[in-house]
């Protein structure tokens, strides 16, 4: 998928909105952790898994802490340190150019739109619909639930999302789509 076929479809999805979805039942508060999971089958299988936990989202590629909207630390053997500036992601990711992603929140989830290392970077949640381009990964992904997500283009790529992320505040949630799905 190309970024003009990415920016059609997040202008689309702006513009048109999302079919009308019957809300979801309230999760009951977990005492487990909140998760994020992302698969892509094939040769060569990747997994990449991060779980946050109070100021902390970790997991076998990914150690940042967060506090008071920064976020700092390794993920994929790069130095994080990203920040939010109003309604605009700032920092580094690694030694590549700043970052500078602008954050809108809809009603139907939020989108991300700017720089992001060497490209330019799209992340767009929807309630049925996970869309981006960030780094060197593309990806088109529809659900049926708010909690899996599998690509249309019949790629093998799933990102799965615990309740505990769902009910993240939208910006940490953004956060922790884009470290995750980035590489």
């Amino acid at each position: 998928m190309n970024q003009r076929t990415l920016w059609m479809l997040l202008a689309t999805m702006s513009a048109g909105g999302c079919a009308a979805t019957t809300p979801r039942a309230t999760p009951e508060p977990s005492a487990t952790s909140a998760t994020a999971t992302y698969r892509i089958s094939g040769a060569p299988a990747r997994f990449q898994h991060a779980t946050v936990e109070g100021g902390r989202i970790f997991g076998p590629a990914i150690e940042l802490t967060s506090s008071g909207g920064a976020y700092r630390g390794q993920a994929y053997g790069e130095t994080v340190d990203l920040h939010w500036d109003g309604d605009q992601l700032v920092g580094r990711v690694g030694n590549g150019p700043a970052a500078s992603l602008h954050f809108r929140e809809l009603t139907d989830g939020f989108d991300m739109i700017g720089t992001f290392g060497n490209n330019r970077g799209v992340l767009a949640l929807r309630s049925n619909r996970l869309l981006g381009a960030l780094g060197s990964r593309r990806f088109d992904l529809i659900t049926d639930d708010g909690l899996s997500y599998r690509e249309v283009t019949g790629r093998p790529m799933e990102v799965v999302l615990s309740p505990g992320i769902v009910e993240l505040p939208p910006r940490e949630r953004a956060v922790v789509l884009a470290m995750l799905l980035r590489h």
